[in-house]
């Protein structure tokens, strides 16, 4: 019997790209997978959507919410969750049908699992190779130094590394690195790369990670704050200094 992977997937406001993102899960040519869809209270027709690919497929299951941010939602779905494996989509984004075939056959032993991506703008798109790493540690100080994407939806990880980690749901963005780096600071971990690319990252003008107002500052001093929390151990000293100086540059 093949292993479950659970998707999920956080869904606010979505009607004009969720179609897309839920056909590129329907279309995997791996079928052992359920997909947990968090509608964290959407005013738009995205709800609607999600309900009915759950009622012709019954690998979909969705939750609706009021709505709180993206980070109570992925926590809800990581809740929820069944699977051996978890793999986050966001839903403006779609993947490769062979996804989670090859993920699957490549993975083994490890816990997480890392591939490269596809960076998509209006402009065209970028094939955005992933440096190797072994460890934790390595994946670690490699997501600080800019040379792995440190979000969580082109990592295949093993659920069980969620055990007693949360998301930190005051956060409006990099709400998942900073979950990443508590699996990493807690758990020693095997990590491989498949330098393959399925996952397709639409970068919108106006997102969240596009923002320049207070707002946005202001939560990116609170993850800044929290990840120096995370990397506060003695043991994680060096990567806590590489931090502070990436830190300092902006």
């Amino acid at each position: 019997m093949n292993s479950l992977v659970t998707f999920i997937l956080p869904v606010y406001n979505a009607e004009s790209t969720i179609y897309r993102c839920l056909d590129s899960i329907l279309k995997q040519t791996y079928c052992d997978y359920e997909v947990i869809i968090v509608d964290d209270g959407s005013i738009d027709n995205s709800g609607k959507i999600c309900d009915s690919y759950s009622l012709n497929d019954n690998r979909f299951r969705v939750v609706h919410k009021e709505n709180a941010g993206v980070a109570s939602a992925r926590q809800l779905g990581v809740s929820l969750a069944t699977g051996e494996y978890v793999i986050h989509i966001d839903s403006d984004d779609w993947i490769e049908s062979n996804m989670l075939s090859d993920m699957m056959n490549e993975i083994s032993d490890a816990d997480i699992l890392v591939s490269d991506y596809y960076y998509n703008t209006k402009h065209g798109q970028t094939y955005v190779r992933q440096v190797d790493c072994t460890t934790s540690e390595e994946l670690l100080e490699k997501i600080i130094k800019g040379e792995v994407f440190g979000s969580l939806w082109h990592k295949l990880i093993r659920r069980n590394l969620y055990q007693n980690i949360k998301f930190n749901t005051d956060l409006t963005f990099c709400e998942d690195q900073l979950l990443l780096f508590k699996i990493l600071t807690t758990y020693q971990c095997k990590v491989i790369n498949l330098h393959k690319a399925y996952y397709h990252y639409e970068c919108n003008e106006g997102s969240i990670t596009q923002r320049t107002d207070r707002d946005y500052f202001d939560n990116k001093i609170k993850y800044e704050d929290y990840a120096l929390q995370v990397l506060s151990p003695l043991s994680f000293r060096n990567i806590r200094d590489i931090f502070v100086l990436d830190r300092m540059r902006y």
